[in-house]
């Protein structure tokens, strides 16, 4: 009622309904173009941690591997997982795996943030942002 009788009032109805349009396709066209552009890839091989116990593998599918240490605790655990692909988002730099269970999310890699920096991934604590480990490439 209260858009056909401002329409009715003010004679801005057809106006008023070429604006909608144009809004709606506009949203649709922008947020599928963000979400078709070309996604930024890693270079394909073994990152390996600094006392070379922890590894990410990448392919050139976007597959990719986490053998890593979650525990601080217990040392001698890797946790050890694969994921189809990854995205890494443009303004934080942040390493995205996907798909992620929720059990990986909360207790899993998504006790970290994954940052890809300078051609190396950092695992860093998302409270204070400090660098744990650094994952260099091996080839």
């Amino acid at each position: 009622m209260g858009r056909r009788w401002l329409a009715e009032m003010t004679g801005f109805g057809a106006l008023y309904a070429k604006i909608a349009r144009i809004s709606m396709i506009a949203t649709v066209v922008l947020g599928l173009g963000a979400c078709s552009g070309p996604r930024e890839a890693m270079p394909s091989g073994l990152y390996v941690s600094g006392d070379g116990e922890e590894r990410i593998t990448v392919e050139a599918s976007r597959r990719i591997r986490f053998q890593v240490r979650l525990d601080e605790t217990d040392p001698d655990r890797l946790f050890d997982r694969e994921y189809e692909s990854y995205s890494i988002w443009p303004e934080s730099r942040r390493l995205q795996p996907f798909p992620m269970r929720s059990a990986d999310a909360l207790l899993g890699l998504g006790r970290y943030d994954w940052l890809w920096k300078d051609g190396k991934i950092a695992k860093t604590d998302p409270k204070t942002g400090e660098v744990i480990a650094w994952f260099e490439w091996q080839g």
